[in-house]
């Protein structure tokens, strides 16, 4: 199958010179790190790259997570690029049809993720050992996957492109199934090494499974009893998130009973999920607190809480994108020098103050 041409004209419409830039390569790296025969794409091209170099979360993510290519669906969809978009719904929607269940990760080839072992021969990039080979996150329980995978659906079909009768099968089989596991614990969107918990970003998107998929069926006037059933499971679990996920002093919280903030609910607000404006706007200003002191985030865990040696090192929550369809938000503005789209107070970059 020959390689696509990647049409940019839709990104003209976001305007200035730098938005161009940037979205153009993210649009590029994400062709460049795609499968073109299956439509799959890879999280990295190469193995066991340090999150810090000497350290040891050196992963092997030469692998397609449906998280990954549902929002990449989103951001070809933006970009006016459709057939792009529908050949991650291909993949996503062919991978998804199994009885199985959705696995956290895929081989290109939709196969199995090898079981993960050190390959104690080989010294790694700058000495940072264990090289390893295979990833133990594909047999974990993350019950966000359904939600992005249903989300992805959603965004494909409200921008006007028909739902194929396997699409909406998809749908129906990971809302019911949804149904039947939101009440279950799991290892989450940080593929923690340790114990389930109740993860809160993972009830979120549980609630999105739920919430898009009876969106979908209004739309195509479908499912009625499946609609009301969805939907009654759906209020059940947001009451569930706003009473046990959330902390009066710290807001939304990594899980339920835990005092650890987790830099992934800084997007809560774009789901739909918190209508209360008063229950993210605080959380937010303790999360850009607790990074630029070095506090408890998902971005800056505890060891003990990945269950793997070594800290984790820090990074952006937000995708690329993200400020520019927040901007206006109690009056914050991005940072001239910063080049991610991250979120900012003022004129302060909470991200660039830890690169």
């Amino acid at each position: 199958m020959p390689l696509q041409v990647l049409d940019i004209s839709g990104l003209f419409a976001l305007g200035d010179a730098e938005s161009l830039s940037e979205s153009l390569a993210n649009l590029i790296t994400l062709r460049l790190l795609t499968y073109t025969p299956s439509g799959a794409p890879v999280a990295a091209p190469t193995t066991s790259l340090p999150e810090e170099i000497g350290g040891v979360r050196n992963w092997d993510y030469r692998y397609a997570w449906p998280r990954d290519a549902s929002v990449s669906v989103a951001a070809m969809i933006g970009a006016g690029h459709t057939d792009a978009a529908e050949s991650f719904l291909r993949w996503l929607v062919h991978h998804a049809s199994g009885r199985r269940g959705l696995r956290p990760a895929y081989r290109v080839d939709g196969g199995r993720v090898p079981r993960e072992r050190e390959m104690a021969g080989l010294a790694g990039y700058q000495g940072s050992r264990p090289v390893r080979f295979g990833n133990l996150a594909a047999e974990q329980t993350q019950l966000d996957v359904a939600g992005w995978v249903i989300d992805a659906l959603w965004t494909f079909v409200s921008a006007g492109n028909e739902l194929h009768a396997k699409s909406w099968a998809t749908v129906a089989r990971y809302a019911d199934q949804t149904m039947r596991r939101w009440r279950d614990p799991d290892h989450g969107l940080w593929e923690v090494r340790d114990r389930p918990r109740h993860h809160v970003h993972s009830k979120v998107w549980a609630w999105i499974a739920l919430d898009r998929a009876v969106r979908i069926a209004e739309m195509l006037d479908v499912a009625p009893r499946k609609r009301s059933a969805w939907a009654g499971e759906r209020d059940r679990l947001h009451t569930e998130i706003r009473r046990r996920g959330f902390n009066a002093r710290l807001g939304y919280t990594r899980s339920y009973g835990s005092n650890d903030l987790d830099g992934a609910l800084l997007l809560l607000p774009l789901t739909g999920c918190e209508p209360d404006r008063r229950r993210w706007t605080s959380p937010w200003m303790r999360y850009a607190s607790s990074s630029r002191q070095g506090g408890r985030s998902s971005t800056a865990i505890r060891p003990a809480r990945t269950g793997s040696r070594g800290a984790r090192a820090h990074s952006c929550p937000a995708p690329s994108g993200f400020w520019r369809r927040s901007s206006g938000w109690e009056g914050r503005t991005r940072a001239g020098s910063c080049s991610s789209s991250c979120w900012v107070s003022q004129t302060t970059c909470a991200c660039c103050q830890r690169r």
